[in-house]
């Protein structure tokens, strides 16, 4: 247990766990951090740089953020909220059976099993 509503784990599905409606945001590395927030514009960010000892975040402006994701009123998380509803819907089409994912996958298993690379 970890305090009194929370559990840690060695593994757990992150993927459900962040679908949760009850999540509201999440920690995230550098590299995710430039896809969330830059390139689809489905996250803010709130640290500058790779987290350290010289960049620690006082309460007041942890509780700022956590707050500006968890006010559904808000026009800024609305946005997000759309953003993200948009680019969920983009994923499962993606990986829906038949779609472009499953295609590509094919083609590739077909062209190593009908035309094997020549030694």
């Amino acid at each position: 247990m970890c305090g009194e509503r929370g559990v840690l784990v060695e593994w757990c599905d992150q993927l459900r766990v962040l679908s949760h409606p009850s999540v509201g945001g999440s920690c995230r590395t550098t590299s995710d951090a430039k896809a969330i927030v830059e390139d689809w514009k489905v996250g803010w960010r709130f640290l500058d740089r790779e987290f350290d000892d010289t960049n620690l975040k006082k309460r007041d402006e942890i509780a700022g953020i956590v707050k500006r994701f968890m006010d559904l009123e808000s026009a800024q998380r609305q946005e997000l909220t759309r953003k993200a509803t948009k680019l969920r819907k983009i994923c499962e089409a993606e990986f829906a059976n038949g779609g472009s994912h499953q295609t590509n996958l094919a083609h590739l298993l077909e062209s190593i099993y009908l035309d094997p690379p020549q030694a």
